[in-house]
């Protein structure tokens, strides 16, 4: 089975292979324009929380990349975009940085994501989870849900995103 490659990208050109499609993700996602707009300017949407009344008391305040919710809005975005768009039944992302060293072969693609899983991610113990290699179930309801709710988290982040107020991540609270 033949596997779909789709490239988001946004105000920039450049060269892919011919197996890959490119998507403007400005024009993709018009969520993520106004999420950008209304937020462009706010301190806490750029991460600097040192204003908030309860995240400025955090120990990892100075974190403020975990925090910067324009800076992650286009990955989720992307990734909204992307689950609506194709109709693959697995939607494995990767970000542009990731270099692959190692052929992946497509037994190792599909012992990513067991068909009775829903989402899996590369956990790290003590540290942050990699967030830039993960896969969705897109044949799970559950799946469609979460999705569906995660967006809904960004497009109405003052009842959403910005009441997550220990840095917990959107992924485990809605699952």
């Amino acid at each position: 089975m033949p596997i779909q490659l789709m490239a988001y990208a946004e105000d920039c050109t450049f060269e892919l292979a011919n197996n890959v499609e490119h998507f403007d993700l400005v024009k993709e996602s018009p969520e993520l324009v106004a999420f950008k707009t209304k937020w462009a300017n706010e301190p806490k949407a750029n991460g600097d929380v040192t204003s908030d009344p309860v995240r400025s008391k955090r120990k990892d305040v100075g974190k403020g990349f975990k925090w910067d919710a324009i800076r992650f809005s286009h990955k989720v975005y992307a990734i909204f975009a992307a689950a609506k768009r194709t109709d693959a039944d697995v939607l494995i992302w990767m970000d542009a940085d990731i270099f692959c060293h190692t052929a992946m072969p497509i037994e190792f693609l599909d012992a990513f994501i067991p068909e009775d899983k829903d989402i899996c991610f590369l956990g790290r113990k003590d540290k942050f989870s990699e967030c830039g290699f993960y896969s969705l179930n897109l044949k799970s309801k559950n799946t469609q849900n979460f999705l569906k709710r995660f967006q809904e988290f960004y497009d109405d982040a003052d009842n959403g995103i910005f009441t997550l107020d220990d840095g917990t991540t959107v992924l485990f609270l809605m699952l």
